[in-house]
């Protein structure tokens, strides 16, 4: 009997000593993750915050259009902690999202086609180029205008 309690002790004690640690692992791993996403998420709503209240001061004329983005960066930089790579990454999504919201980008789906049974044609236009392309070559937007200054 003692040792066959000698030998479920050892085995125990080789599952504890090898399992805890991939167990831990696993769970810290799992909850790294998570704080990082929640992390990010809280990141993506500070930054929106900001920018949609600079574009605030900015329509009632208490800041000037280009010093938007450098305010926004410096207090992105300032209350989330990211770099100013990531900021600026957030920023450009937060400026596209409130445009999107105001009604500045626009999708309109072409008209559904069908299939013509009398076997009659339809003309395809071959010349020309995409107005969205040319809009967006023609009037690049502040921020990709801008140059991020490197941190000291």
């Amino acid at each position: 009997m003692q040792d066959f309690s000698t030998l479920l002790f050892q085995v125990l004690d080789g599952l504890i000593k090898i399992l805890l640690p991939v167990v831990a692992g696993i769970g810290i791993n799992y909850l790294a993750k998570k704080i990082g996403r929640e992390k990010f998420l809280l990141a993506k709503d500070v930054i929106g915050s900001i920018v949609s209240t600079l574009e605030q001061q900015y329509r009632s004329g208490e800041i000037p259009k280009d010093d938007r983005f450098a305010l926004a960066l410096e207090q992105g930089v300032k209350h989330t902690g990211l770099t100013e790579q990531q900021v600026a990454s957030l920023i450009k999504e937060a400026v596209f999202i409130m445009n999107a919201q105001l009604g500045k980008y626009t999708y309109t789906p072409a008209a559904p086609q069908s299939f013509n049974p009398q076997g009659s044609t339809a003309e395809v236009s071959t010349g020309g180029t995409d107005t969205a392309v040319a809009v967006m070559t023609d009037a690049p937007s502040l921020i990709d205008s801008l140059v991020i200054p490197e941190r000291e």
